[in-house]
């Protein structure tokens, strides 16, 4: 059994900003994926963790005969805003460092949420044939279930859930990702429940375009698509 665990990475990366970075952003996001909680431990959560530069550059150096090459501070500053700007990460300055935190980890790190990866499988087998159409909205439909699972278990306000499945499955396939990646933040910046939104509300009024106000040593005001 190989020590240390796994992490998961969905094909649709090719489909990302991220694939088309500069290698060192490429190279930081994945860096950053394995170095992330898998699981929640002291105050940071799942998908999040605490990095300092110094300690990045060291990790990502290599070796040029004898001599250690490393990625200049000015370089990882630039991968990450890059990172950022792609909503693939987000970003809050903490002592000596910077939480970070991988968007959407919950979702694509559960390994339930994808398909069978049998490349033979009878599944790719039937795309083959009759039936394309059938299947096809079938995955559709799971696909839409996994995002709401998804989205309720992180908005964590257990209220209105057939009126917010309802509300979910009217919304575009861009939208539901949104909502995904702007809840995450929202969370974050509202970490006592009381204080968010009914999940109806959010939907409803479309909630992922609103501005988010993070809280730390000092106020940080984020963009509505974080």
């Amino acid at each position: 059994m190989i020590e240390g665990g796994y992490i998961l990475m969905s094909r649709k990366i090719d489909e990302s900003e991220v694939s088309k970075m500069s290698p060192v952003t490429r190279e930081l996001f994945i860096y950053l994926l394995r170095k992330v909680n898998h699981a929640p431990f002291k105050n940071l959560r799942r998908g999040q963790g605490h990095f300092v530069f110094s300690n990045i550059q060291s990790d990502l150096s290599w070796k040029v005969g004898y001599r250690t090459e490393k990625y200049s501070k000015p370089q990882i500053s630039k991968a990450l805003r890059r990172l950022k700007n792609a909503q693939m990460i987000e970003t809050v300055k903490a002592t000596r460092g910077l939480i970070i935190t991988i968007c959407n980890y919950d979702f694509y790190q559960n390994p339930k949420n994808y398909e069978g990866n049998n490349e033979g499988n009878k599944t790719t087998q039937r795309r083959k044939h009759e039936g394309v159409q059938d299947i096809q909205e079938g995955k559709n439909d799971k696909e839409l279930h996994v995002q709401f699972n998804a989205w309720w278990v992180l908005f964590d306000k257990k209220r209105n859930k057939e009126k917010c499945i309802n509300k979910w499955k009217k919304l575009n396939h861009l939208e539901r990702e949104l909502a995904l990646e702007h809840t995450r933040s929202y969370v974050i910046s509202t970490p006592d429940k009381q204080f968010r939104k009914d999940p109806v509300t959010y939907l409803n009024n479309a909630g992922w375009n609103d501005e988010i106000v993070m809280k730390n040593e000092k106020q940080k005001t984020i963009g509505g698509f974080v």
